[in-house]
Formats: C-alpha cells, structure tokens, sequence
C-alpha cells in the first residue's frame, strides 16, 4: 500500500465529554503516537499511554482511535493534539537470498516517508527566510540572561545584544503624547502633565503626598465622607435668612450670624402680624412670634393644635388681638391644656392675650380676658 496522505497531526477542542477522538494518519505500532493535552493558559502536557489514554488502529491504513481515560477527558477550554511520532530507527533486516520480502519493504519505505512528513511538520513551526534571500549560514548565539536576538552590525548574522543598539525609550524624539504611553519616574525626575485617571485603581503605600506624611495624618483623611467635594457651594444670603437651605454645603460664620438675625424676634416687636376674617382659625407654625388679629363683627374661635399637628417648639409666644366686635376664644386642641387665670376669652373688642407653650401640649394664657 502506498502512503498518500501528508497528515501527520490533527487536535480536537474538549467539551468535558467526548473521550474518542480520531487518529486519521497512519500509525505503525502505537509508541509512534505523541498526545499532548494543551491547557487555556498555554500549558503543554505530552499523555502517557496505558495512563492517560489507549490506542487501536496499528497499521491501518486509515489510521485508528485514540480514547482518554475517564479521569483525562479533555475539558473545555483544552486541546487535544494527537501526531505521528515515529522513532528515527531502521529495524528491517531483510535477508541475503530467498523471495524478495514485498511487504517488510514497504513498511520500511512507509517509515522513511512518515519521518519526512514529521521533519516537514518540525520545519513548517520554525521561522525561515525567504526562498529569495542571499543570506545564509545562520547561527543563533548561545542564550544569555537579559539579553536580546538581534542582527549584527553588518546585517549577516544573529547575536545577543544588551544597551548598545537598543534606544532608550526617553531617548525618543518627534513623538507626540498621545504616540506612546507617558510614564513617571522613580526619582521624579520626569514630571507628569496632565490629569493621571487611575480607574477603578487604588494609590497604595504611599507615605507622603505633597510633603505631608500622611502615614502619621491618615487618620485625618479617614474622617473624609465618599464623594465629599474638595471645594463645595456656600448656602447663599438669601437660603441662610429664609431658612431654605436643604442641601450640604458650607455655612460660614456670616451665613450664621445672618440666619440668626433674620429668625430672632426683635426686642419690644413681634416678628409679624397675622390678621384674620373668619369666626374660626388654627395656629400655624408661622405664627411663633406673631400677633394673631382676630376681625370678626360675630364670636369667633381661635384653636391651638397639638404638637404632633404643628410641632411648635416650647416657649414659643403668639400674640391673641381682638380686632373685631365678635368675642374670641380660644380652643384647645385634642391634647392639649391651656393654663389660664380667668377664662379661655378675650374680655373686649381690642384686648390682648399672649400664649407660651411651657411645655409640649402645655400652654399659658395671660393678658386682658374674661372673667366668666
């Protein structure tokens, strides 16, 4: 038979199930198979046969099976690479006389053509020069540590090479920023430009930044909230007196001084003067500090809420007029008592009450009221 097929390996990927994989070259016994079980990360590991696998076929023509053992089954990920590996011996010994021996001499020329095949196979994984090329008589040097393959002088031949023949990546000229990577070095001695994004990266053992040892001040910098920022707003005028500032940001001592001024009541005055209509009012919380003119020609009533409804604060004062010819009352809400001297009325047309919560839900009445 002849040997027409120039196939000399074949791989298969692994799927963590398949264990029968196809050896289609010819084989003349089983040492001259090589299995090599290649690993995601590159790893090379050559099977033992009998081990990691079996063989059948030997001397088939078509070749044969190949079948790793259930603890090898090549996983996914893996590459099972199956080649003739046939050893580089003439064992034929045919005799001086008697029938020509047709078949020993046909193995044997099988043999010398699947080496060729094996040598071609070697060759096609080396780096070779063109078919054009003068150049010839390559001798690769004897490796040395932290050196580099590179041509000689005259361009004839290969040597290792080290400092000499090799730029200095500094040394560069007529490259842009954006033409390499830019880089800091060690001694500082090559300057940053630029903002330096590190990602999702953290700066670690770092012991001084900008002069400060922040290995003795790291402490401070722990009392700095996630996503403060370096410099943030200031609560403007406006916000400060109103009292509507509801995000963080700075309150300076002026901001301060001007939000108290603007919520104190001034001495001798009330903070504003609240003037009602109907026969019947609540209080608000934005009537602390105010007189309440209650204008009603019929009676009317003035209710003062729990705490729980209007959370006025104690010692809080409203002022309580009768404005109008309608007597006024006042009310105390679900909760709450109101201490008085005499009545819950205000005794004429123009009198005046003051109310102070002494406590939650606890008020005090005083000034000109009824007596029945």
């Amino acid at each position: 038979m002849t040997l027409a097929s120039t196939t000399t390996k074949v791989s298969y990927n692994g799927d963590g199930s398949n264990r029968d994989f196809d050896v289609t070259f010819k084989f003349l016994q089983n040492a001259d198979v090589k299995a090599i079980l290649r690993a995601a990360n590159g790893t090379e590991t050559v099977w033992t046969i009998d081990v990691n696998y079996s063989l059948s076929g030997a001397g088939n023509e078509s070749g044969g099976t190949l079948t790793a053992s259930l603890a090898n089954v090549p996983a996914v990920g893996e590459t099972l690479i199956i080649k003739r590996n046939a050893a580089e011996t003439q064992q034929t010994d045919l005799p001086t006389g008697g029938r020509f021996a047709t078949e020993a001499v046909e193995t044997a020329l099988d043999k010398l053509t699947m080496l060729v095949q094996q040598l071609l196979e070697r060759l096609g994984r080396t780096a070779s020069l063109a078919e054009t090329s003068g150049t010839s008589g390559l001798t690769l040097p004897e490796p040395e540590a932290d050196k580099v393959l590179g041509w000689n002088a005259g361009g004839t031949d290969l040597e290792n090479k080290v400092g000499a023949g090799i730029t200095d990546h500094g040394a560069l000229t007529g490259l842009a920023d954006d033409d390499h990577t830019q880089y800091l070095l060690v001694d500082g001695t090559r300057a940053m430009t630029g903002a330096l994004d590190m990602g999702s990266q953290a700066i670690t053992a770092v012991d001084t930044v900008d002069g400060r040892d922040v290995s003795v001040d790291g402490g401070k910098l722990d009392g700095i909230a996630v996503g403060a920022e370096v410099n943030p707003d200031v609560v403007s005028q406006a916000e400060a007196e109103t009292g509507s500032a509801t995000t963080e940001r700075i309150w300076t001592a002026q901001r301060v001084a001007q939000a108290i001024a603007a919520q104190a009541q001034p001495l001798g005055q009330v903070v504003g003067v609240n003037g009602q209509t109907g026969t019947s009012y609540t209080l608000v919380e934005a009537d602390k500090g105010k007189a309440v003119e209650m204008n009603n020609a019929s009676a009317n009533t003035l209710t003062v809420p729990p705490n729980g409804t209007v959370p006025f604060a104690v010692n809080t004062v409203v002022h309580v007029t009768q404005t109008g010819a309608g007597q006024t009352t006042l009310v105390q809400g679900s909760g709450v008592t109101i201490h008085s001297p005499a009545t819950l009325k205000l005794r004429a047309q123009y009198s005046t009450a003051t109310l102070r919560q002494s406590a939650a839900n606890v008020w005090v009445l005083s000034g000109d009221l009824a007596t029945s």
